[in-house]
C-alpha cells in the first residue's frame, strides 16, 4: 500500500568481493567500509544520486556524465560501481573503473563513504592528451520533510509493474474515459485497460501485447478516440507510428489498425475526429495531421516539422509542442490542411522534453510547461497572443526531483512530480503559482523501489467525480480524491 510503513532500512557495503552480504537483524553501520561487488548487481535498490558541480546528471543506478554511461548504486548490503562494460577495481581505499587509456578515456575513482551514505570521488575525462577533472558527489534520496498527503486522499490503487505481468515494463502514460485507464508501457509491455468504474476497486481487464514484442516495442502516448459508435484508443508507437486498438468491448480489446506512416511516433493529441501526430519522418520530427472519423481508414491532410521528442496538446485551434532545446512550439491548425508554426518560446537554462497543458485564468490563456530534468521548474507561460508568447512564472521542484505528466484545469494545475508523488498547484494568480496540495505515491523505505524508473510518471483528472489519477512505476495506478 504504497509504503504506508515509515521505516529504515541500513545501507551495508560487502565485506569482501563475490555475493551480497545479508544485513543482520541488528542495526549495523550503514554504508561503512571500502569493500564493493566486482559486479553491477541490478536488484533491489533504494534511490542514490550522484551529482557533479552544480548540476545533478544521474538517477538511481544510471549516470549519463561519462561517455558510455557508468553505473553507481549502493545497495542495502552491497555497493556497485561500473563503467560501461569496465569491471571495477579496489586500488588502496578507492573505487575504480576506467575504460579507454590515459590518453582517450575516462576514469572514476570514488574515494570517500561515509557512514551516513554519503560519498565523493572524482571523474576524469580525457581527449587527445587532455584531460578535465571535475568531482562526483552523492547523497542516498530521501523523502521530502512533510506530511505524506495534504488535500488528498487515498481512494484505490492497483500495482503496476509490482504484478506477475507488468514487472520490468515502464509505464509512460496515462488517459482516463468513459470509466476506462489507459496505461502505455515501454519495454515491449503493451497497453494495460482498467476499469475504474468503482474507483476504490480498479481492475485490469485486458493487456494488449504490442506487435514487435521481441524488439521491445514502446507504447509511448495514448488518447481515446470515439468514433461511428465504436470506442478505440490511439496509441504511440516507437515502431508501428500509432496504432488502433478497438476498446468498445474492453475485456476483448484488439489491435484493428495503424494511423501514420512513421516507425516512431513521440507523442499525439486529439481533438474530435482530427489526430496529430509527432513522428520521425527519417531525421526530422513532424507535425502529422489526420482524420481519424474513420479510424481504420484514416486520411492523412498535412505535416509540418516540429522540435525533436515533442510532447503534444490540442486547445482549440492551437497545438502545442514542448521539446527538448527548443522549448514550447505553438502551431494554428485552423485549417488542418496548413498548419502554420506562429511562435516558440523558449525557457532560460537547461530544458528537457516537456509535458504541456492549457488552461484558461482570467482573461489568459496559459500554457503550464513541465520541464522533465532532475530539478526542473513548472512554466506558466502566457499563450494569450499566439504569436508572443511569454513568462509570467515558474514553480521549482526540489532537487532531484523531474516532474513529468501535467494535466491544467480551471486555476490548478496537476503535477505528477516523479518521487514527491503528485502536486496541485494554484494558478489564481498565474505570476505566482503555490502547491496547495501533494500526494507521496513513492517510498524510499519500500522495499519494491530502486528502479531507474520511478516515481509519478503521468496524471490525469476527473473534475465531476473529484479523482485524481497518477501513473507510478512502483505503486502502479494510484486514484486519489481531492479534498481541496
Amino acid at each position: 500500500m504504497i509504503g504506508r510503513m515509515r521505516w529504515a532500512m541500513a545501507l551495508m557495503v560487502a565485506g569482501a568481493c563475490g555475493s551480497p552480504t545479508v544485513a543482520p537483524d541488528a542495526p549495523s553501520p550503514a554504508c561503512k567500509g571500502q569493500s564493493f561487488m566486482t559486479e553491477a548487481a541490478l536488484g533491489t535498490l533504494p534511490g542514490i544520486y550522484l551529482t557533479s558541480t552544480g548540476s545533478l546528471f544521474a538517477r538511481p543506478l544510471q549516470v549519463d556524465g561519462a561517455p558510455g554511461g557508468f553505473r553507481i548504486g549502493l545497495g542495502r548490503d552491497f555497493a556497485t560501481l561500473q563503467l560501461g562494460n569496465t569491471p571495477l577495481a579496489i586500488e588502496g581505499d578507492a573505487v575504480v573503473a576506467r575504460t579507454g587509456d590515459a590518453t582517450d578515456g575516462t576514469v572514476i575513482t570514488l574515494d570517500q563513504l561515509e557512514d551516513d551514505c554519503a560519498f565523493a570521488g572524482t571523474q576524469r575525462i580525457c581527449t587527445a592528451g587532455t584531460c578535465v577533472d571535475s568531482p562526483i558527489a552523492g547523497q542516498r534520496f530521501a523523502l521530502a520533510a512533510e506530511a505524506e498527503a495534504s488535500g488528498m486522499s487515498l481512494v484505490g490503487e492497483i500495482p503496476g509493474n509490482l504484478g506477475d505481468d507488468w514487472r520490468g515494463a515502464p509505464v509512460t502514460r496515462l488517459r482516463v474515459a468513459d470509466s476506462l485507464a489507459l496505461v502505455t508501457t515501454d519495454w515491449g509491455g503493451g497497453l494495460r485497460i482498467v476499469d475504474v468504474a468503482d474507483p476504490a476497486h480498479p481492475v485490469e481487464v485486458a493487456h494488449v501485447a504490442p506487435e514487435l514484442p521481441e524488439l521491445y516495442e514502446g507504447y509511448v502516448d495514448v488518447r481515446p478516440l470515439p468514433a461511428g459508435g465504436r470506442r478505440y484508443a490511439l496509441v504511440a508507437s516507437d515502431r508501428f507510428g500509432v496504432v488502433v486498438v478497438d476498446v468498445t468491448a474492453p475485456a476483448s480489446a484488439a489491435i484493428v489498425g495503424h494511423v501514420g506512416l512513421s516507425r516512431w511516433a513521440t507523442s499525439l493529441a486529439v481533438r474530435g475526429t482530427t489526430a496529430y501526430v509527432a513522428a520521425y519522418a527519417g531525421e526530422v520530427e513532424m507535425l502529422e495531421v489526420w482524420d481519424v472519423a474513420d479510424p481504420l481508414h484514416p486520411v492523412a491532410r498535412s505535416a509540418v516539422a516540429i522540435a525533436p521528442g515533442s510532447r503534444l496538446e490540442v486547445d482549440g485551434d492551437h497545438v502545442y509542442a514542448g521539446g527538448g532545446d527548443t522549448g514550447l512550439t505553438i502551431i494554428d491548425v485552423a485549417n488542418p490542411d496548413a498548419p502554420v508554426v506562429r511562435s516558440r518560446y523558449q525557457h532560460a537554462g537547461p530544458r528537457a522534453d516537456a509535458a504541456v497543458s492549457v488552461t484558461t485564468v482570467g482573461a489568459q490563456r496559459i500554457a503550464v510547461v513541465s520541464d522533465a530534468r532532475w530539478a526542473g521548474t513548472v512554466q506558466l507561460v502566457d499563450v494569450t497572443d499566439d504569436r508572443a508568447p511569454h513568462e509570467l512564472a515558474s514553480w521549482q521542484t526540489r532537487s532531484p526531483i523531474a516532474p513529468g505528466g501535467v494535466i491544467a484545469v480551471g486555476s490548478r494545475a496537476f503535477v505528477a512530480d516523479d518521487q514527491d508523488g503528485v502536486r496541485v498547484l494554484d494558478l489564481a494568480d498565474p505570476r505566482a503559482p503555490q502547491s496547495v496540495g501533494w500526494f507521496h505515491t513513492w517510498s524510499a523505505a519500500d522495499p519494491r523501489t530502486g528502479s531507474f524508473f520511478e516515481g509519478a510518471i503521468d496524471v490525469d483528472v476527473d473534475v465531476a467525480r473529484g479523482l485524481v489519477y497518477v501513473l507510478d512505476n512502483v505503486s502502479g495506478l494510484v486514484i486519489l480524491h481531492l479534498d481541496l
